[in-house]
């Protein structure tokens, strides 16, 4: 997921430098001048987009390292790679509803996948 929303963030920060039309135009000059009161520096709102958005796009990325890391280490630690995936999976299904409660599509897509990967994985180790 991190992936992905990053090469489509980048792809589309073309679109900020030089809106296509003149709605996306109006958009960016707004979104580039009002302002926020953020202690201690004033920020834009496109500074506050940019930076959630690469917020989001890093997170899953780091989540993904920790769990191959972590499963790697505990590969013949079967009881605890078992409490590793349920805590993976519980994160997986709470990232997914707010997903969902808010509709964002790309992501809920990603996550849901994640999830259901999981708990192929889960049913694999209850097996073992």
């Amino acid at each position: 997921m991190g992936l992905a929303h990053t090469l489509g963030h980048i792809a589309l920060l073309k679109q900020w430098r030089t809106p296509p039309d003149q709605k996306t135009h109006v958009l960016v000059t707004t979104m580039n001048t009002f302002m926020l009161g953020d202690y201690p520096i004033d920020r834009s709102m496109t500074s506050i987009y940019l930076g959630f958005s690469l917020f989001v796009a890093a997170t899953p990325m780091m989540m993904a390292a920790l769990v191959l890391v972590a499963s790697k280490a505990m590969q013949d630690d079967r009881p605890n790679l078992r409490r590793l995936t349920r805590i993976y999976l519980s994160g997986l299904l709470v990232l997914s509803a707010i997903s969902i409660n808010y509709f964002v599509w790309p992501p809920t897509i990603f996550l849901l996948t994640a999830f259901g990967f999981a708990a192929w994985a889960m049913a694999g180790l209850r097996k073992a």
